[in-house]
């Protein structure tokens, strides 16, 4: 039983040693922050978006970190699937960092089944060793041939 909860408390520790490394980078960060949107792991959202956070959906509404967080654990918003299509453009100014990309997203909004393709613009910021999403801006585009 001892070795049991050793072997628990060691897996546990590289988890959260690999989720540390992989916010060593804007992209990872991203990547992990889809994740966490799909998967509606709040905890995991508390550690990828900075207390700053000002999140522009594609539908033009506003949300602060607490509103985000409480929209996506209340189930308002439902992230099926965020998917990105095109390679993410980076730049970066020391702690700060630019991204831009396009991403199909699906889900439910108020319970109201959503697909659509986002060109999106993300900014990070490094905050104590980890990139944390500060903006977000997303426009919906055109269905193609339409």
């Amino acid at each position: 039983m001892m070795q049991r909860k050793q072997a628990l408390i060691g897996l546990c520790l590289v988890l959260w040693a690999v989720a540390l490394w992989a916010q060593r980078s804007p992209v990872a960060s991203e990547q992990m922050r889809f994740e966490a949107q799909i998967l509606r792991d709040t905890a995991a959202l508390h550690r990828l978006l900075s207390d700053d956070l000002c999140y522009i959906h594609s539908n033009a509404v506003a949300e602060t970190k607490t509103d985000f967080i409480r929209s996506v654990a209340s189930g308002s918003i439902q992230y099926q699937a965020m998917r990105k299509l095109q390679h993410t453009k980076v730049q970066t100014w020391g702690r700060t960092a630019l991204l831009q990309g396009i991403a199909e997203v699906q889900g439910l909004y108020q319970g109201n089944a959503f697909a659509m393709t986002l060109r999106y613009t993300s900014m990070y910021r490094k905050e104590k060793g980890r990139w944390r999403l500060i903006a977000w801006q997303s426009t919906r585009m055109p269905a193609a041939g339409g």
